[in-house]
């Protein structure tokens, strides 16, 4: 099984028709077969708080964004313990990403696994930090 860091952008593709390509939606299998498997760090939660946001919009039912909360509940998808916030703020600050960001990118540091991310200055804080990334 091959781990890595799942983005909160790499896995909203999982969501939208829209968003999703070959890659992502070959890694959702991946999962869903427990093949590959993700660790994230606490900020996890902004996935509610993108659901919500397309609820309201609608681009999703609610019950159907609950669905989807519970679908990635069946996910080999674990939280990780990534540093202190002085750590994240230096981080944050060198690369010019926000905090939240930030908790991704030191996730992979700490793991030293691939960064899996659909956000291009997250992906370039990851390369010149010397990480794997995994794009859309």
């Amino acid at each position: 099984m091959s781990a890595f860091v799942l983005d909160a952008s790499y896995a909203l593709t999982w969501c939208f028709p829209d968003r999703a390509t070959a890659n992502t939606d070959a890694t959702l299998k991946r999962m869903e077969a427990h093949v590959d498997s993700a660790i994230v760090p606490w900020v996890w939660l902004e996935m509610g708080n993108a659901l919500g946001k397309a609820v309201v919009k609608g681009k999703v039912s609610l019950p159907r964004a609950l669905e989807i909360w519970e679908e990635w509940l069946l996910l080999p998808i674990r939280q990780v313990a990534i540093g202190n916030i002085p750590q994240l703020l230096q981080l944050a600050v060198k690369h010019n990403l926000s905090t939240y960001d930030t908790c991704y990118l030191q996730a992979a540091l700490v793991s030293n696994l691939p960064l899996a991310t659909n956000d291009q200055k997250l992906k370039l804080a990851a390369e010149a930090s010397g990480m794997m990334t995994l794009t859309p």
